[in-house]
């Protein structure tokens, strides 16, 4: 029960800070589609884990389906050391300086970054003009950050709050996470020996539908 608790933190967890990394390190133009990424690399891997069940579910060899996700999460934490600060978050915290290097990292010596630091400059701007120029226009103007706590009590908040928790409601209580994790289970009443053969093409078409 500890090691499912724990799993399902780390699991949730990932859920909510890798799309919203790769959202604030991936070009403007390209976002939606490495946005949309995460979620096929997360139906890719449960067709591994069951294309590895399918084949790897007998005699002492179980132990290698058990072995590869712990290397995978060993490699990931290894790698999480030289993953850097996304420059939108260096760039709001004040270090613009490195935010503009992180940038020409991720994005190559030859990459053309003005235009993707440019609301960066604004900011810059913005907390300089009130020593040597008046007031800036509305339309400049840096938008206040806002608070868990103002988003739960604010009430222009509460629809895209509402909409968000029934999506993530919704895809818990229609079962789909149940139907996909225990499908072999449930399959093995009805058809004993294609249970797990069904299983494998089930991930398959949802991967092919998460792509399109």
């Amino acid at each position: 029960m500890l090691g499912r608790f724990i799993s399902g933190v780390g699991a949730g967890a990932a859920t909510v800070v890798c799309p919203i990394y790769i959202a604030e390190i991936s070009p403007p133009d390209k976002r939606g589609i490495y946005g949309a990424l995460s979620q096929v690399m997360i139906n890719a891997g449960i067709l591994v884990a069951q294309v590895m069940g399918y084949f790897l579910s007998r005699d002492s060899l179980w132990r290698i389906i058990l072995a590869f996700p712990a290397v995978t999460s060993i490699l990931t934490l290894t790698a999480l050391f030289f993953a850097p600060e996304t420059p939108a978050w260096l760039a709001d915290n004040g270090n613009l300086r490195l935010a503009r290097i992180t940038l020409r990292r991720i994005r190559g010596p030859d990459a053309d970054i003005r235009q993707e630091i440019q609301f960066w400059a604004l900011e810059e701007e913005d907390e300089e003009r009130p020593l040597c120029a008046p007031c800036p226009s509305v339309s400049s103007e840096k938008q206040g950050i806002v608070s868990f706590l103002d988003v739960v009590t604010i009430p222009k908040y509460r629809k895209a709050v509402f909409a968000v928790t029934a999506i993530f409601v919704a895809q818990q209580l229609c079962g789909i996470n149940s139907a996909v994790m225990y499908s072999v289970a449930i399959l093995g009443n009805i058809i004993p020996s294609g249970a797990a053969l069904i299983t494998v093409m089930v991930s398959v078409i949802n991967l092919t539908v998460s792509k399109n």
